[in-house]
């Protein structure tokens, strides 16, 4: 009878290309949908607060998630969490 060997099996390791980053490290990571655009995200909102946005586009063109958008960034800058892109 043949002795087996003891000696662990080597597994192939797929080697990926490295690329170089041309982005900051913030925008690499950031969500994108298929256009390109940064995912939106879901916010608990009164029914109050969704009427008065639906009117507020209705009359500027300007949406409820580009409020949101602008409130929040305006806030992280504020707070010094996010520097101002500029």
């Amino acid at each position: 009878m043949a002795k087996k060997s003891k000696a662990p099996k080597q597994t192939a390791v797929k080697k990926t290309p490295k690329t170089e980053a041309t982005q900051p490290a913030a925008a690499q990571h950031e969500a994108k949908d298929e256009k390109g655009r940064p995912m939106l995200r879901a916010i608990r909102v009164t029914p109050e607060l969704l009427e008065a946005a639906k009117a507020y586009k209705k009359s500027t063109g300007v949406s409820f998630y580009a409020l949101g958008l602008e409130a929040i960034g305006d806030r992280l800058v504020k707070e010094g969490f996010l520097t101002k892109a500029g």
